[in-house]
């Protein structure tokens, strides 16, 4: 069959272009010879199956070094891809998201991740220890263990925002595991420092510190968004990046145009009358330690 034979504008299914896309950022890693890890997406339901329901992705997620981060990055500008939105990585400064136009889904390249509390330098390591070998679109990729990718996906849904998904994942993880992987699991998450946020998706001591207690917050209140920005600005290394999470904070990004966006007034207002809330609590948590 020629090109010409192919009918154009075929509509393919968001699931086959995350999968499709997930081989693509492979095989651009492999050609600069970037190790990267798969995560999230279409392997969750894979490797946590949980009453055989599915699981809809619409991007996709990678791990790799900092210092690997700008080569990669450049590699697939090179190929086609495009900034997405850099408030997103002002935001969270644990990724940056580029845009493919050929598969009309982003990928997010990771760093570092919320809740985890050690040097962008050593993290990659560690998630990458025991890494297994998966098949995503007829290409060899590497995924975290089983215990290690669990728990980046309890630190995702930690974060609250991600409604019935995050909690259905949350359930995923915990029914799956083995109790030597949950183990393993919790070694992993003191090694990275995230015991604050994971104890507030895992039924494990309650974390006393400011922090775990602010994520159980957000678990409990997940519509407060403001209790997110306060434990971004908790976790950022520098005040450049408290400036950049404060900017990123009243600034409504807009999505798919690159750089851009404006002042969100409204944001700004809802964000204000959830703040003396906050406020007490963090008083509240100092007084108790």
């Amino acid at each position: 069959m020629s090109s010409a034979d192919v009918p154009p504008n075929v509509p393919v299914p968001l699931a086959d272009r995350v999968l499709l896309h997930h081989a693509a950022v492979q095989y651009v890693a492999d050609e600069i010879q970037v190790p990267i890890l798969h995560f999230k997406g279409p392997l969750v339901a894979a490797t946590f199956p949980h009453d055989g329901q599915p699981r809809r992705s619409t991007d996709v997620d990678v791990f790799l070094r900092s210092e690997d981060l700008d080569a990669l990055s450049q590699a697939m500008l090179g190929h086609g891809w495009v900034e997405y939105d850099k408030t997103i990585e002002a935001e969270w400064h644990h990724s940056r998201v580029l845009e493919h136009p050929e598969f009309a889904c982003t990928v997010d390249l990771h760093t570092h991740y919320p809740g985890i509390h050690l040097g962008v330098t050593t993290v990659f390591d560690i998630l990458d220890r025991d890494h297994e070998e998966v098949l995503l679109a007829a290409r060899v990729c590497h995924a975290p263990a089983r215990p290690v990718h669990g728990l980046l996906i309890l630190l995702h849904a930690a974060r609250g925002d991600s409604g019935q998904k995050g909690q259905t994942d949350i359930r995923r993880v915990i029914d799956s595991l083995t109790p030597a992987e949950m183990d393993h699991l919790l070694a992993v998450a003191t090694e990275l420092g995230c015991r604050p946020a994971l104890s507030s998706v895992l039924p494990i001591s309650p974390d006393s510190t400011i922090e775990g207690q602010l994520w159980a917050d957000i678990m409990r209140n997940p519509q407060q968004g403001a209790l997110r920005w306060v434990v971004r600005l908790i976790e950022a290394d520098s005040w450049r990046q408290r400036r950049d999470v404060l900017r990123a904070a009243v600034i409504y990004p807009e999505k798919g145009s690159g750089p851009g966006g404006g002042v969100s007034l409204n944001r700004i207002w809802r964000g204000a009358r959830q703040l003396p809330g906050i406020a007490v609590r963090l008083a509240s948590y100092r007084r108790s330690r």
